[in-house]
């Protein structure tokens, strides 16, 4: 059963070298929410093959979680553990569960104010791709969703230096390439403490802090100029600094 070590090593690090080797030129790496964890531990373990890196919407500081929702997670482990012995995945669905109970009230306000769009218009159809979006995943390996539940969530072993890809533990002051962390400050999911704990401990690192949500600063109305043309203004070196 695949575990992180797995799809860090088995899947990203070969593609990163394959693209590297391409194209004669080492390579760029963007990584969203956990997927900025996992593309770290990969920048880490061919930093030869590695240019820029970017962190959006990171968590690193799993100690800024609220009590409530690492109480959230481990029920959610506890209850999930028999079925996900027989089909050796976490369901998709238990995880949106989950994300849910972070901001429960906002499901009924954006449906709400869904049923207030007019119908064909553009409005309307931008929410149902949003929504064809987020709720488009996978159903995650079991071995791989506990080591990100419980060694990230509950043990917050990233921030404490103890998460181990390849028997080395993964610590972002050891990359030492050019760097941007974007920390959208109105995000629910990932608190901006979190975040910023990798822009803070990554040795050349630019920090944004965009005023935006974790998934609007992605695909939102204002996504192109709180995320998109800043860094694609840092991926071509046109700013600097602290933003």
């Amino acid at each position: 059963m695949p575990t992180l070590d797995d799809l860090v090593l088995g899947d990203l690090v070969p593609a990163i070298e394959d693209v590297a080797n391409r194209t004669g030129a080492p390579v760029t790496l963007i990584g969203y929410c956990m997927g900025g964890n996992l593309a770290l531990a990969a920048a880490l373990e061919c930093r030869e093959a590695i240019a820029q890196f970017a962190a959006l919407a990171t968590p690193w500081d799993f100690s800024a979680v609220e009590p409530r929702h690492r109480a959230a997670v481990q029920h959610m482990l506890a209850t999930t553990e028999p079925v996900s012995r027989v089909t050796g995945t976490l369901s998709f669905d238990a995880l949106q569960l989950l994300f849910s109970q972070i901001d429960p009230d906002q499901v009924q306000k954006k449906f709400a104010r869904f049923s207030g769009l007019s119908a064909g218009s553009f409005a309307e159809q931008l929410f149902v791709a949003m929504e064809d979006w987020v709720n488009g995943g996978a159903d995650l390996p079991a071995d791989l969703a506990r080591g990100c539940l419980t060694e990230w969530y509950l043990e917050n072993r990233p921030q404490r230096g103890e998460w181990q890809v390849n028997g080395q533990p993964v610590l972002p002051q050891d990359l030492h390439c050019r760097s941007a962390v974007f920390v959208p400050s109105k995000d629910k999911i990932v608190p901006p403490t979190s975040a910023l704990a990798l822009g803070t401990s990554l040795p050349n690192a630019n920090i944004f802090l965009p005023r935006a949500g974790h998934v609007g600063m992605m695909a939102g109305s204002a996504a192109k100029s709180k995320l998109w043309e800043p860094l694609v203004r840092w991926l071509t070196y046109k700013t600097e600094g602290v933003d």
